[in-house]
């Protein structure tokens, strides 16, 4: 058997030496209204053992597994070593030296991700031992003491654990084992606090004793989809803490693997190490202490493009003052259009105060412009845009109706165009067409809309729910009620005539998600190749955006071309 061996060059210490700086970045949460500083700095060592000497299958897609992770965390600002294919010894003393050289400082945050072999030995006094299995490891069948010898038994995970000065670390195992190492625990998502900074380590697997990891990880998949999109964020407070990726991921893998896998997560049995949460902030959540007031050169159109910051282009039709995140930005006067460039990324409050008042809440993505229109009574703005209709697709004479929203005019139903290629029905039953319209790929969501219609862009989104009254935007768009939506439903009115109903969606495994969640393509392209969708879910009332693999399924609601002139 041929294998790549690690070069290790004098120590790992030469390696850390050529690290990135990403690792070197502070991050700032918001607790009780109050920004404070919750890691300095953030650095993982990811281990990957995918060629294996001793009578063990090779595992090939872990090599993939780790790049994948690696970007995702990178993404995260992480710094991250890789460890390929070690033996014992290399494995020992390479997270000794990441622990000794990173793990010092009160403030940083450590991640550990390995990918391999698990197994796990039933002990002649009744007790289970868990391992993962380093590249020199024997298969346990032939020799089982030499197993032993060769292996990382689950209690010096304990010991490394416990060597961490650093307040916050999080190890992750795709391998399936037992052991007592950690409590096992199935949480609530808590809202962010000072608890939260507390100490903690925390542990999550793939799996438990005597299950089969599959070569290609629905482990990794679903801990990237994590980090990369809001689909975890159980509570919709913008942050991914160790609790909620561990439900997360207990519940997507169990699904995803049909029930032949069933991930694990908890903390370590130790009262002084089980207080706190790991956090992972997400796209569109960091805030910096940053507003451009009207008053500056941004209201002359001098804007400067800086990353973490976008725009917003507020039309409005009140005087008064003008307050974004309760920061008065000056007076404004009514029929004018006030940009404010440069506010950071994440939600924001916009208010108006004078004779009438006004509010909305936004969210601010990296160099994009919101545009947000402040009408004078907002009840009686909305009745403005009940303006129905319905047009038949002459392609199959599929009647779909319609809704004037503010200046645009869109679908009132999901599209349901069949397509050769790139379109499915919810687990491929005609009847779930019927009813939520037909899942689409990003391709061909592109193509799919009837003549004279468009598949909608990010921009057509902000400005729709810019249009809407209120905050619970979400709420607003959703078709009311238990007809199609699971319960509980939150906040749904539909008052906006928009009737979001949940098609589910359908990623790279399986389908999923179909009565409690909405996912809509946008033509819009994100980072790294990914694009932009928008989401609705029946325990909440926001809409969110997220990014996704232009190969998942995705409902699509058309938008007529040239609405409004």
């Amino acid at each position: 058997m041929r294998r790549q061996f690690l070069t290790i060059i004098l120590s790992l210490f030469s390696i850390l030496a050529l690290c990135q700086e990403s690792g070197i970045k502070s991050f700032d949460i918001e607790i009780d209204n109050k920004m404070v500083e919750i890691y300095k700095q953030s650095h993982a060592i990811l281990i990957g053992v995918s060629e294996y000497l001793n009578n063990w299958p090779d595992l090939p897609g872990v090599k993939k597994d780790i790049e994948a992770v690696k970007k995702a965390l990178e993404s995260h600002h992480f710094n991250v070593i890789i460890l390929e294919n070690p033996t014992k010894v290399e494995l020992d003393n390479s997270i000794s030296n990441f622990i000794a050289r990173y793990g010092q400082e009160g403030d940083n945050r450590l991640l550990f991700y390995f990918g391999g072999h698990g197994h796990t030995i039933n002990t002649s006094y009744g007790e289970k031992l868990g391992y993962i299995v380093p590249a020199d490891a024997p298969n346990p069948n032939n020799n089982e003491a030499l197993f032993q010898s060769r292996a990382i038994e689950m209690a010096q995970i304990e010991i490394y654990a416990k060597r961490i000065q650093s307040k916050h670390a999080i190890f992750l195992f795709d391998a399936c084992f037992s052991g007592s190492l950690f409590a096992i625990t199935r949480a609530v998502p808590q809202a962010i606090s000072y608890k939260t900074r507390e100490p903690i380590r925390q542990f999550i697997t793939s799996g438990t004793e005597n299950e089969q990891v599959p070569d290609k990880s629905i482990f990794r998949q679903q801990f990237v989809s994590a980090l990369t999109s809001n689909e975890a964020d159980g509570n919709s407070d913008g942050y991914l803490t160790g609790n909620e990726l561990g439900e997360f991921l207990q519940t997507t893998v169990t699904n995803y693997s049909y029930n032949s896998q069933h991930p694990q997560y908890g903390k370590i049995r130790n009262p002084n190490l089980d207080k706190g949460d790991f956090v992972f902030i997400l796209p569109g959540v960091e805030v910096q202490d940053y507003y451009a007031s009207i008053t500056d050169d941004t209201l002359r159109g001098e804007s400067i493009s800086l990353p973490g910051y976008g725009s917003l282009e507020l039309s409005t039709e009140i005087d008064g003052q003008l307050f974004l995140d309760g920061k008065s930005m000056g007076i404004v006067e009514a029929n004018s259009t006030i940009p404010l460039d440069n506010i950071p990324v994440g939600e924001h409050l916009v208010e108006i105060s004078g004779i009438e008042n006004w509010s909305n809440r936004i969210r601010i993505l990296e160099n994009k412009v919101v545009h947000v229109a402040a009408y004078p009574n907002a009840k009686t703005r909305k009745s403005d845009l009940a303006l129905t209709g319905e047009f038949i697709d002459q392609r199959d004479d599929n009647t779909y109706k319609w809704i004037r929203i503010g200046t645009q005019i869109w679908m009132a139903e999901n599209l349901n165009y069949y397509t050769e290629n790139g379109s499915w029905c919810y687990k491929n039953r005609e009847e779930d067409c019927d009813k939520f319209g037909r899942l689409y790929n990003w391709e061909t969501a592109n193509k799919a809309c009837p003549e004279g219609w468009h598949l909608s862009t990010f921009e057509e989104w902000e400005s729709l729910t810019g249009t809407l009254p209120g905050t619970e935007t979400g709420g607003e768009l959703k078709e009311s009620g238990f007809l199609h939506w699971k319960s509980p439903n939150e906040g749904a009115n539909n008052n906006s005539g928009f009737t979001a109903l949940p098609g589910g969606f359908r990623d790279i495994m399986a389908f999923s998600g179909r009565g409690t969640k909405g996912l809509f393509w946008t033509v819009t392209e994100g980072p790294k190749g990914g694009h932009y969708g928008f989401s609705l879910n029946k325990s909440s009332s926001s809409l969110n955006y997220t990014i996704l693999n232009k190969i998942w399924g995705l409902s699509v609601r058309c938008v007529k071309d040239n609405s409004i002139e």
